[in-house]
């Protein structure tokens, strides 16, 4: 295989592997050595250069991001290229039709703080009244377990009218998780990703202007944009608003939406709307508030 397949081939391969990475070393529950590796990233993004250098990428390679769109640029033939474009096509077609997406938007807000404040829950804790639900899981045998006490419900501490506090039933997904934010995070990223590389390799301002339009509904824009904290991730109701492990739902995410800023930038403002020097730099400045 030539390198420039090989280049694309890693481009393209699955996104989770700096954050899979990150969690084999983060120490629980709170995770402290997450906030680090995010810095690591915003410092990196801050020595980004502007058309026809590299990308300032920091979980790509930008140097074989810039050789892969030189290589389509010239139209280069290989197998392995031309299917990997076709695939990126494919999906950042698919991304344009998507979003935007807001904190705005979900079904709940933190019980404190407002809802442009980012609200995730554990996924499996449930209200201390619920019995399993079999038209949601095939096997409830394991459900009356927990980590915090005795098999329940019921449990000694629970309030009947209220459903608190929330009790852990480690594999049975809540669906009250999926209308909070998390969700929408980890589509946004996903969605801006595809586009940013597609609008850089594949020389498509469209692509690069849509995943600008995305960044800044999520945290720029005023009456859309998340407050830069992590306050109210993983809360558990009646136990707590927020908890340290909340940095699952970001530690993949932010590196990501660095790295299409990065593209974003070296694509080039060449229609109404792109990623520009300042959008970049307040994206910089939330990232690093939301570090503090």
């Amino acid at each position: 295989m030539a390198p420039l397949e090989r280049s694309l081939l890693t481009l393209l391969a699955p996104r989770m592997l700096l954050p899979l990475l990150v969690l084999m070393v983060l120490p629980p529950p709170l995770c402290p050595a997450a906030t680090a590796v995010v810095a690591a990233v915003v410092d990196a993004s801050t020595r980004l250069q502007v058309i026809d250098a590299a990308p300032a990428t920091v979980q790509f390679d930008g140097q074989d991001l810039q050789a892969v769109r030189d290589a389509i640029r010239r139209g280069s033939e290989g197998s392995t290229i031309n299917a990997s474009t076709a695939l990126l096509s494919h999906e950042a077609a698919a991304s344009s039709l998507l979003g935007p997406w807001s904190v705005m938007n979900k079904a709940l807000m933190p019980a404190i703080g407002s809802k442009h404040d980012y609200m995730s829950i554990g996924s499996y804790w449930w209200n201390c009244t619920a019995e399993c639900d079999t038209t949601l899981f095939a096997n409830c045998s394991l459900w009356h377990h927990s980590d915090l006490g005795p098999p329940g419900p019921p449990y000694a501490n629970c309030s009947a009218q209220t459903g608190l506090p929330w009790y852990d039933h480690d594999g049975y997904h809540n669906p009250v998780s999926d209308d909070l934010d998390g969700p929408a995070l980890s589509a946004m990223t996903d969605s801006v990703s595809a586009l940013a590389l597609a609008g850089y390799l594949l020389d498509q301002p469209l692509y690069s202007a849509r995943a600008a339009m995305l960044l800044r509904a999520w945290f720029l824009d005023d009456a859309t944009r998340m407050n830069p904290s992590g306050e109210y991730s993983q809360g558990i109701p009646g136990r707590c608003t927020g908890r340290g492990t909340g940095i699952i739902d970001f530690v993949g995410g932010l590196p990501t939406v660095l790295d299409a800023s990065a593209l974003l930038l070296a694509a080039g403002q060449t229609v109404r709307g792109g990623w520009t020097v300042e959008d970049n730099g307040r994206l910089l400045a939330w990232v690093a508030e939301w570090l503090q």
